[in-house]
């Protein structure tokens, strides 16, 4: 499932650009006012907040998604967060809420999957099979 309830794709994966670090877009973008409610796309375990890094916002939680792979997301961004570490998360529970947080051009969600709990600029991966299940 999307993050978002009325998906607006605002930023693809591996979009070109000089404001990443690796020189593409690691993740997805998803459009909407401040304050809406951003979903966890699978089941999964909340492993941190906050720990990638500031550029993603101070309130954005990482979600271990059990053996679906990536296995970690970050769902960046966010304004409030409403889950918090050893958290235990269902597909569709809402996590948090849009907003402008961290390097930021306007309010998204930003999505995100890793093969390992800790981020790299180049270790992005696709999730258009969690927008699907």
């Amino acid at each position: 499932m999307y993050p978002v309830r009325k998906p607006v794709l605002t930023c693809k994966f591996h979009a070109k650009g000089p404001q990443w670090m690796s020189g593409y877009h690691q993740g997805y973008d998803f459009g909407g006012r401040v304050g809406t409610p951003v979903y966890a796309m699978a089941d999964g375990v909340v492993i941190g907040i906050n720990i990638w890094g500031s550029a993603f916002g101070r309130y954005s939680p990482v979600i271990k998604h059990g053996k679906v792979y990536p296995k970690y997301v970050i769902y960046g961004h966010v304004r409030k967060c409403f889950v918090k570490p050893g958290d235990k998360v269902k597909r569709g529970d809402k996590i948090a809420e849009i907003g402008v947080e961290g390097n930021s051009g306007g309010p998204h969600v930003h999505v995100e999957g890793q093969r390992t709990k800790w981020w790299t600029p180049t270790g992005g991966t696709r999730l258009e099979h969690l927008f699907k299940a």
